[in-house]
């Protein structure tokens, strides 16, 4: 089997206003073998490790994926795709700066 990566780019942002702070980042990454090639149609399982929340994603044909507003947190990030072996990071970090 061949083995699944993700580079995982972490974008987070803080909005200033007046009286209000952002509490939310972005996750996305492009998913690739190990060649480097992309993966299209990766499912991205992504789990807020304190609460379980579970939210999915697909990549596209470019193997880009995104979550655009997740909660300050730990997360479990795991990249599956038939044909290839499962990859699962149990310990990525956000923080929207908070």
């Amino acid at each position: 089997m061949r083995l699944l990566t993700t580079c995982v780019l972490f974008f987070a942002s803080v909005l200033v206003g007046f009286t209000q702070v952002t509490t939310t980042a972005r996750m996305d990454g492009v998913v690739t073998d190990q060649q480097g090639a992309v993966v299209p149609g990766a499912a991205v399982v992504v789990v807020q490790n304190a609460t379980s929340q579970s939210l999915r994603t697909v990549s596209d044909d470019k193997g880009y994926w995104a979550l655009p507003s997740l909660s300050t947190g730990s997360y479990k990030v795991t990249v599956t795709k038939e044909g290839f072996k499962a990859v699962t990071n149990t310990n990525v970090v956000i923080d929207a700066g908070v």
